[in-house]
């Protein structure tokens, strides 16, 4: 259900609603609201979950609040989120989401850089205002480059700016385990393309702590 008002001729954010379970409620709002807060972030939405009377076996009801472009990314991501209770999540169309970078991973780095209970993700979900989760591969029919034995997928969901930011440090951390795994080929090299880009610089190794400071 969706709600607009109209005050003095400026209109308000609109407002979706739906009845959520309880569970579903405990997986939208996470561990001290840390999921609720993340979701808020990356959609750029208002996201409240409202308990029903005073029975809290009863579930409640899902409130987000913002621009149609914003409610619609947050009810994307807080399906995403209900949908991990099950398992990995899978998509069907990649290019169907704007908002989506899918960067390829080696299979024996996943749980190095999904940390112990998904810290380093959570961290850089933190860091860049993003959503990062793996998906499910249909072994019987991968997407194409994509070898099941040899590599998985991770989803990084926001803003382009923030997608990339996630990808470069989730690359640096397979980069540790695996060096050269992304690096090998890199050149020094600028991106024709107009607007939000990304230019490579070969640098020396005895140059890394003195960048990074």
């Amino acid at each position: 259900m969706a709600a607009r008002t109209e005050n003095n001729g400026i209109k308000d954010e609109g407002v979706d609603t739906r009845k959520v379970s309880k569970d579903e409620a405990a997986f939208i709002l996470g561990q001290g609201g840390k999921t609720k807060v993340k979701l808020c972030a990356v959609s750029g939405a208002q996201i409240d979950v409202i308990e029903e009377g005073r029975d809290r076996n009863a579930g409640g009801t899902l409130q987000i609040r913002g621009t149609p472009q914003q409610r619609k990314n947050a009810k994307k991501y807080v399906e995403f989120v209900v949908a991990q209770r099950l398992g990995p999540v899978q998509i069907d169309d990649p290019k169907a989401h704007d908002d989506l970078t899918i960067l390829t991973v080696p299979a024996d780095t996943v749980s190095f850089i999904t940390g112990r209970q998904g810290s380093f993700l959570r961290l850089v979900e933190d860091e860049w205002s993003a959503m990062l989760f793996f998906l499910q591969v249909n072994p019987k029919n991968p997407p194409a480059h994509v070898n099941p034995n040899h590599t998985e997928r991770l989803a990084i969901f926001g803003p382009e700016r923030r997608r990339r930011g996630a990808t470069l440090k989730v690359m640096a951390a397979i980069e540790m385990k695996q060096p050269g795994y992304f690096t090998k080929t890199v050149t020094d090299s600028q991106s024709p393309e107009e607007g939000f880009a990304t230019d490579t610089m070969a640098m020396k190794e005895e140059d890394y702590s003195y960048a990074l400071g």
